[in-house]
C-alpha cells in the first residue's frame, strides 16, 4: 500500500510541475511569486489555480485563450536589434 502511494504521489508531483516548466505564461507567474518570497508549494498551487481559471474561461466563453506576457526589459548594456 505504501509503495503504491509513493508512486502515485510522485506522479502527482510531476503533473503539478509540468505546466509550470513548459508554459511560458505560467512560468513567468510562478517565478514572479517565487521572487516575491512565496514558498514553492504555494507558488505551484497559485499557478495551477490560474491555469484552472483560464481553462474555465475558455470553456464558458468559447473563445481561444490568448496569454498576455508582460515584456521583460532588456538588461542595461544589452544590444537590441532595432532598425
Amino acid at each position: 500500500m505504501r509503495r503504491a502511494f509513493r508512486c502515485s504521489h510522485r506522479a502527482d508531483k510531476a503533473a503539478e510541475h509540468e505546466p509550470v516548466r513548459c508554459n511560458p505564461w505560467l512560468r513567468q507567474y510562478y517565478e514572479r511569486l517565487r521572487a516575491a518570497g512565496k514558498p514553492g508549494k504555494v507558488a505551484v498551487i497559485a499557478a495551477m489555480r490560474k491555469l484552472l481559471t483560464a481553462v474555465w474561461s475558455v470553456a464558458t466563453h468559447r473563445k481561444p485563450f490568448v496569454p498576455h506576457l508582460p515584456r521583460v526589459p532588456a538588461p542595461l548594456g544589452a544590444v537590441t536589434n532595432k532598425a
